[in-house]
């Protein structure tokens, strides 16, 4: 008997049987040993998704030459296939090229990681790299101006204290020597300024990351307030003082965040 005929009115399409299994190949399974034929009709993993390749901090900037940089949607940090690296000067690469022994290479599967920057004016070439080390058609050149980082860049918290016991509302400083404040919105391009955030139970961000407006968790001092009041319900907290640019995007760890934890009665 015939388990296919080609002349037949062809069903449509079934999101089980096709693909990636057809009737055809169901009705082979009957009579063809399994070691010759796959029949699994086990779902492939989904390949992680493609990353739009726009790299921030964006072309034009000041950086710190210890600096974070971010390539893809700044809502979420994406995993991705291959690897990210930096050729710093010298032209863009050939699609195919090698990665060159001396790139600053991001953490396989990553798409952000922490450059150190040779300080002035700098040309960076940001491309993706396959599994084999060799670089695909997804490059972006950005230009920076590179500044020194200062030996005391970084961020503390002036109140409260770690391990503090608190009321509700409590009051909130930051302190910040490196880098100076500037309101949201402002200085889109210096990414030596930015403003505080705090985020509750959910750690340092991504840099490159937006922190979220609006959201539960989050809170945002975008006129470049060095304190507030902060409302909690009692309990144990973790708070996070998070440096960001004008818009809203993390500059990560380590100089830009700090955790202490709390208790509010």
């Amino acid at each position: 008997a015939s388990y296919a005929d080609a002349s037949a009115p062809r069903a449509p399409a079934d999101p089980v049987l096709d693909p990636p299994m057809t009737r055809t190949s169901l009705a082979l399974c009957a009579v063809v040993p399994l070691a010759l034929f796959s029949c699994s009709t086990e779902e492939k993993a989904p390949a992680a998704p493609d990353v739009p390749f726009v790299v921030w901090p964006e072309s034009g900037s000041t950086v710190f030459a210890t600096t974070g940089v971010y390539v893809g949607d700044p809502s979420e940090a994406t995993p991705i296939e291959g690897s990210i690296a930096v050729v710093v000067g010298g032209e863009a690469l050939a699609v195919g090229a090698a990665m060159p022994a001396d790139a600053l290479k991001f953490e396989s599967g990553k798409n952000h990681g922490y450059l150190s920057l040779p300080v002035g004016e700098q040309t960076l070439h940001v491309h993706h790299f396959d599994a084999a080390g060799k670089a695909t058609d997804q490059h972006k050149t950005v230009s920076y101006t590179v500044e020194a980082t200062p030996s005391d860049l970084g961020v503390a918290w002036l109140e409260p204290q770690d391990g503090a016991t608190l009321t509700s509302p409590f009051k909130v400083r930051f302190g910040m020597t490196g880098a100076e404040m500037s309101p949201a919105g402002q200085n889109a391009l210096d990414k030596t300024t930015g403003h505080h955030h705090i985020t509750i139970n959910k750690g340092s961000i991504t840099p490159g990351v937006t922190l979220p407006m609006k959201t539960e968790g989050f809170l945002h001092y975008g006129k470049a307030q060095t304190e507030a009041e902060v409302t909690l319900a009692p309990g144990t907290y973790e708070l996070t003082m998070q440096f960001a640019d004008a818009a809203h995007r993390s500059y990560g760890e380590p100089w830009a965040s700090k955790t202490i934890k709390v208790t509010v009665q």
